[in-house]
C-alpha cells in the first residue's frame, strides 16, 4: 500500500529513514578531518534541496499553513512541508554540530603540527651541535691538513625589508641579515626550501621561533646572533612576521 504522505524527495537520500546518528569523536587525522568536512558538504547539500522543496510551495519556514479560519490549506501539500520544515531544523541543528567538531579537529591538528616542528627544530639544532663538536675536535687534530674546510652553515635567506613595530622588528632582525636557520628550516644540500616557511610560522603563532642570522661582513668578519622571534596576527599590519624574504 503506497504511504499517503508525499515525502520530500532528495537525490540518494531517503528522507523516511532517520539521519545517520553523528559521532562525537574529534578528528585526529587530516583523513577524519577531510571526511568530517565531506560529511558538512552533504548537508550543505541536503539543506539546498529541502529548501527548493519549500521553494516549490512558495512557502518558507514560517509561512501559515492554514486559512485564515484556521482549516488547512488545499493548495499546498501542507505534510510534505512540514515533514520538510522538521527535516531542515534537524540538519541544521545537525550542522552546528558538525561545524564544531571541525573546530575542535582543526585545534588538534594545529597542536600536533606544533609538536612535530618542535620535534624537528630539536633534531635539527642537536645535529648541528654535534657538527659543531665534530668540527672543533677536528680542528685540534694533529693529523688535520691546514687547507682541509671547515663545516660552515650557509645562509639560505636574507631580510629584505622589516616592517614598523612587527614581530620581525621586535625580534631584533635588520635589512639586510642574513638567515642561517629559521626554526627547522636550515640550508641542505639542495638549499633551503622557502616554501616550509608558511607552515613553520602558522605552527609556532604566539610561540617564539629560534632564528640565527648572519650580519654584516662576510665569512669570519660576519657577526653571528640568535633571536627569538615570535609570529603574531595582532602587530598592525600584514603577515604574523612582518618582514620580506629573499632566497639566496
Amino acid at each position: 500500500m503506497a504511504d499517503p504522505i508525499n515525502y520530500p524527495t532528495i537525490p540518494g537520500k531517503s528522507l523516511k529513514e532517520p539521519a545517520p546518528e553523528l559521532s562525537t569523536k574529534v578528528p585526529e587525522s587530516k583523513q577524519e578531518l577531510l571526511a568530517l568536512i565531506k560529511e558538512k558538504d552533504d548537508i550543505e547539500s541536503e539543506l539546498k534541496a529541502l529548501s527548493s522543496v519549500l521553494d516549490s510551495h512558495k512557502v518558507g519556514m514560517n509561512t501559515p499553513l492554514t486559512t485564515f479560519d484556521g482549516y488547512p490549506r488545499d493548495d499546498i501539500d501542507v505534510a510534505q512541508i512540514r515533514i520538510t520544515r522538521s527535516k531542515i531544523n534537524q540538519r541544521k541543528t545537525d550542522y552546528t554540530f558538525i561545524m564544531n567538531r571541525i573546530e575542535q579537529g582543526l585545534h588538534k591538528l594545529h597542536q600536533q603540527n606544533k609538536e612535530e616542528f618542535k620535534h624537528e627544530e630539536e633534531i635539527q639544532e642537536e645535529q648541528y651541535r654535534q657538527q659543531t663538536s665534530n668540527t672543533a675536535s677536528a680542528s685540534h687534530a694533529a693529523s688535520r691538513s691546514d687547507d682541509e674546510p671547515e663545516q660552515i652553515i650557509i645562509p639560505f635567506a636574507r631580510v629584505n625589508t622589516v616592517e614598523p613595530n612587527s614581530p620581525a622588528e621586535r625580534a631584533g632582525l635588520k635589512p639586510n641579515d642574513r638567515i642561517l636557520w629559521f626554526g627547522p628550516i636550515r640550508r641542505g644540500a639542495t638549499g633551503a626550501d622557502l616554501g616550509r616557511l608558511p607552515g613553520v610560522v602558522a605552527a609556532h603563532s604566539g610561540t617564539p621561533i629560534r632564528v640565527r642570522i648572519q650580519r654584516g661582513g662576510i665569512g669570519p668578519d660576519a657577526e653571528t646572533e640568535d633571536l627569538e622571534l615570535t609570529p603574531s596576527t595582532n602587530w598592525g599590519g600584514r603577515g604574523q612576521l612582518g618582514c620580506h624574504l629573499l632566497p639566496i
